[in-house]
């Protein structure tokens, strides 16, 4: 049992299924499997973020507005190095030999 493995059998997940709708005798549902403590830890966190937003509206804008001149003035260079990336990756994609990979069923044309 690798690391990976051992550590997600220690975990313990909530796993259920959201019904979504019934098409003729089909049925379509969601799988979903939770981490208590990331899924908290996370609500709790966005909670928290938004009530600071509607209680201290003002100061928030402020703050907010910091926070996006320190971004676009230190994270511009990794966004336009990602855009770079996705470019070059579909060249790539375009000229090996998945450029012909069919994306829908057998029988539909092209």
């Amino acid at each position: 049992m690798n690391v990976k493995e051992g550590a997600s059998k220690k975990c313990r997940w909530f796993r259920f299924k959201i019904p979504c709708c019934k098409i003729g005798r089909l049925n379509f549902s969601f799988s979903v499997r939770l981490n208590p403590v990331v899924s908290l830890f996370s609500a709790l966190l966005i909670w928290g973020f938004v009530v600071w937003c509607v209680m201290k509206a003002e100061a928030a804008n402020e703050e907010m507005v910091n926070w996006r001149g320190w971004i676009t003035l230190k994270c511009t260079w990794l966004y336009i190095g990602t855009q770079d990336v996705w470019a070059l990756f579909i060249i790539v994609l375009y000229m090996s030999k998945y450029s012909k990979l069919k994306l829908g069923k057998p029988h539909e044309k092209t």
